[in-house]
């Protein structure tokens, strides 16, 4: 293969060079560059267990297990980093082969045994020890032994060595399990100890068993870890699974039985890899899923192996942030794969371009209804969310900076040099991600000013330059030693993808590294023009200039997405609108974006973006800091939209199983005013929350209510639905003048009450409609102030309003305010801080004044705060109810 780079060495990448290259600007800084060179090529080496020998001749087809060999032999490699420069401390290593490979890079580093560290003691500064005692090396066994703490009193001596040579020691916990509690004894030695997982860190903490503790996440070596390669052999309906089986675990037996069955349902072949089969054979995956295992890959080839599926499943045996991700979570999104995981709310947090395996129909419409392009720009966008803080330099450094040992991460600058600064140019410029960037005339570009900026970019007015662009071409200097990165494909072209080029098809499609050419060579370059040691990356990120129209297109919709969104753009973009884009109806629908005042630069940019992107996709902003909910971007919807039926979604939350389509198929067919379906709540929790089944056990089992829909409210004790699991006719709100609350709180629930009183036919659909992602209990505790109450007062004096209009305050107040205030308004009372409670309690005081004359008390807990209300006892009711 053309482009493969094994062998490529320090002095071959010296020489590999244009005569308009320039020689690197300072040599002490050479020292520090990351090389990859590997000098060999290495046979691949594949394990196969006895009972699966025929997998080579049948679940790889017979040739494709000889020809994965030689694409592995062949597949290109990353030939180091020109983006980071090593740490200047010099580190001592004790840990496993995986990771020392993986850190080997931040630093002077050099590897510690228990045969060496009385030497290497003399030339380190650091000793970071790392173990996960679930994988050690033979030369640790014992080290987690609970009955021995012979392995562990070696180790103590290393450690104890260290520090009187006066060097830092700290130990790095990779245990997502409770095995770390056996190296207690160790832990008390070190400076510092630094885990996966935040339980683990509380745990020490609380024990006193080391008092400088930290959370350190994996990270990805650019080297190791990284999307070359990744468009050469991707097989679309194929998807790997790298989990091993325990029949004792029912948890796990099941999400992998749903991954499983979802990748099947898809079409796609599931490849299963057994991580603990050679450690087990009992815990082997059961015989009717034997035909889907294949031979474990050599670890040095498992990445790039991995690179040939488009999907890879992960996961997580715990959901809530204080237990860690799936470890390989940052590797495999590196690798420009799409990755499907069960819940945990940190990857849903930090990584929303990871889909939700909700169900195996859901995985199905994962797998079935994207594009190319959309599955494309998906893994391109986590090789992005990844190399933006999660690499070992980004770790290293953190870790340093705990040690005090910090020196700055290099902030790498870019000079974006323009013949004329047009509106369009400053425009597109202003909206890049990317932080650290200048924008130049190309008469500003003397040799002088190039030294001062490490890359070099140059715009075109004639192109349209998305958000991601200077973010993206920097990545790839992450990765390679290569001297510029560039589009070889763009603009409907075809070209090299993710592989090492020799050619520069276009300089305004390309970044160059400063210090490698001439300023004058530059500003001559002409396209297209033969350069050594470059690298393409994908095609994204740039279009033609959009030509404005004379007149706007008026394509009429079948129906209205009114998305209310305020500082969440990653999420409107990577969670809400690809969930959309499955949607068989996405093309049908006007798609309203209301910017409700966004404060962050980030996302009033993802909704032009995405204005700009799809033509059924229009916005609209407020640019006076927000209004504090929903309301007023849902009311403004209304008023913006052009189709006679409406739905609302928000930005963090995303459409399941097709369910706006079969809302539209209901209220068309049906002729009725409001359809309602159900939503899946996923947090440390899920569960289905089933309005439709509730509210047919007080209608006769039947899914169609006609007439006194009132009543239906009452006998179903004011049950409401998720106003993101319904669709409505536009008549039913403007008519009625139904308008939510501003400012409020809960306001989305009387609006729902609103909308089931003036409904005069009411269809029930049992499905699942969207996912809502609630926050991890106990995460709102430092978000719980004054605040939270006074916006649920807001909607109180609507809401009495709207029920004694109808003639239900004394319903609602029997049936339903008791419960609701028990369990919500009073258990978030528990977590508000002391310098917030007198203000909440009071507030609390006349939320309760509102509907205390009709509740007939049954709660002694309520029955004690309406004491302590009436006497105005504010004192006692927050030594009562308030936690803190």
């Amino acid at each position: 293969m053309s482009n493969t780079i094994f062998g490529r060495t320090k002095n071959i990448l010296k020489k590999a060079t244009s005569t308009i290259f320039e020689k690197s600007r300072e040599k002490r800084f050479e020292e520090r560059w990351i090389i990859n060179s590997p000098s060999v090529k290495v046979e691949p080496r594949f394990t196969l267990k006895e009972f699966n020998v025929k997998y080579e001749n049948e679940a790889l087809k017979s040739d494709s297990y000889s020809n994965h060999k030689k694409l592995l032999l062949d597949f290109p490699v990353s030939n180091g980093s020109k983006y980071y420069l090593r740490h200047t401390v010099k580190l001592g290593i004790l840990s496993d082969n995986p990771f020392f490979h993986t850190y080997e890079p931040v630093a002077k580093t050099k590897r510690v045994t228990d045969q060496n560290y009385q030497t290497i003691s003399e030339e380190t500064d650091l000793l970071l020890i790392a173990f996960d005692l679930e994988n050690l090396p033979a030369e640790w066994n014992g080290l987690g032994s609970s009955k021995s703490d012979v392995v562990r009193k070696k180790l103590v001596k290393i450690i104890q060595h260290f520090k009187s040579k006066s060097k830092k020691v700290v130990f790095y916990s990779l245990d997502d399990t409770d095995l770390y509690k056996r190296l207690e004894l160790v832990m008390k030695e070190v400076d510092a100890v630094f885990t996966i997982q935040q339980k683990n860190a509380d745990s020490i903490l609380s024990e006193n068993i080391n008092q400088n503790v930290h959370v350190l996440k994996m990270g990805i070596n650019p080297l190791i870890h990284n999307p070359i390669g990744t468009r050469l052999h991707k097989y679309k309906n194929k998807s790997a699974l790298y989990e091993y089986w325990d029949p004792k675990n029912t948890k796990r037996k099941t999400i992998l039985n749903t991954f499983i069955n979802g990748s099947i349902k898809s079409q796609n072949e599931v490849v299963l890899y057994d991580t603990k089969l050679s450690q087990n054979e009992s815990n082997v995956y059961p015989e009717d899923l034997q035909k889907y295992l294949a031979p474990n890959v050599n670890e040095q080839y498992k990445y790039s192996y991995l690179k040939f599926f488009q999907t890879i499943f992960l996961y997580n045996e715990n959901k809530e942030k204080y237990f860690s991700y799936h470890r390989n979570l940052h590797h495999y999104m590196a690798l420009g794969s799409t990755l499907i995981s069960n819940y945990h709310s940190e990857i849903h947090n930090r990584f929303p371009n990871v889909y939700n395996a909700y169900s195996e129909s859901e995985i199905k419409e994962i797998l079935s209804n994207y594009n190319d392009n959309d599955i494309y720009e998906n893994q391109m966008a986590g090789v992005r969310n990844v190399y933006k803080q999660d690499t070992i330099f980004d770790r290293f450094h953190e870790l340093c900076s705990k040690l005090e040992l910090d020196e700055k991460m290099p902030q790498k600058r870019i000079a974006v040099i323009t013949e004329e600064k047009t509106e369009h140019v400053l425009s597109m410029f202003s909206y890049q991600t990317y932080p650290y960037k200048d924008l130049l005339l190309e008469s500003e570009l003397t040799e002088s000013k190039k030294s001062q900026y490490d890359m070099i970019a140059f715009f075109k007015d004639e192109y349209q330059y998305g958000e991601f662009y200077l973010e993206d071409l920097a990545n790839g200097f992450k990765y390679t030693f290569c001297d510029y990165i560039t589009k070889d494909s763009y603009l409907h072209t075809e070209g090299i993808e993710h592989n090492y080029v020799n050619q520069v098809k276009d300089k305004y499609l390309t970044l160059f590294w400063a210090s490698s050419f001439k300023a004058s060579t530059l500003l001559k370059i002409d396209n297209p023009i033969d350069v050594k040691n470059g690298y393409s990356i994908d095609p994204f990120e740039v279009e033609e200039k959009p030509v404005p129209l004379s007149e706007p297109k008026n394509k009429s919709y079948k129906l209205t997405m009114i998305i209310p969104i305020y500082n969440n753009g990653l999420f409107l973009l990577n969670k809400c609108m690809q969930s959309l884009k499955r949607s068989s109806m996405f093309n049908e629908m006007e798609i309203l974006l209301i910017d409700d005042g966004s404060t962050d630069q980030f996302t009033p940019n993802m909704v032009k973006r995405l204005s700009r992107q799809y033509d059924n996709v229009k916005s609209f902003f407020f640019n006076d800091g927000g209004s504090g909910s929903a309301s007023r971007p849902r009311n403004k919807g209304i008023e913006l939209m052009t189709t006679d039926y409406v739905i609302y979604l928000d930005p963090d939350n995303e459409a399941v199983c097709d369910g706006y389509a079969k809302l539209y198929k209901e209220i068309t067919t049906n002729d009725v005013d409001l359809v309602v379906g159900n939503i899946y709540r996923v947090s440390d929790r899920e569960m289905r929350l089933n309005y439709v089944n509730a509210v047919k056990s007080v209608n006769d089992g039947q899914d169609m209510i006609e007439g006194n829909t009132t009543k239906i409210l009452v006998d179903s004790g004011f049950k409401v639905a998720s106003i993101q699991a319904l669709i409505a006719k536009k008549s039913l709100i403007t008519e009625n003048n139904i308008i939510m609350v501003e400012g409020a709180a809960g306001e989305d629930s009387l609006f729902f009450e609103e909308l089931v009183t003036y409904s005069n036919k009411i269809k029930l659909v049992n499905e699942d409609i969207h996912i809502y992602y609630a926050e991890v209990e106990g995460s709102v505790v430092n978000t719980v102030t004054s605040k939270f109450f006074r916006k649920y007062m807001i909607v109180q004096q609507p809401r009495v309003n709207f029920l004694n209009k109808h003639g239900l305050l004394e319903a609602y107040s029997e049936k339903r305010f008791e419960a609701y205030f028990k369990d919500w308004i009073l258990e978030k009372l528990k977590l508000v801080k002391q310098n917030e409670a007198l203000e909440s309690v009071k507030l609390t005081c006349e939320i309760w004044d509102y509907y205390k004359d009709y509740v007939k008390i049954t709660y002694p807990v309520v029955a004690r705060f309406d004491e302590l209300s009436k006497l105005k006892e504010y004192d006692k009711i927050i030594a009562e109810y308030i936690n803190s």
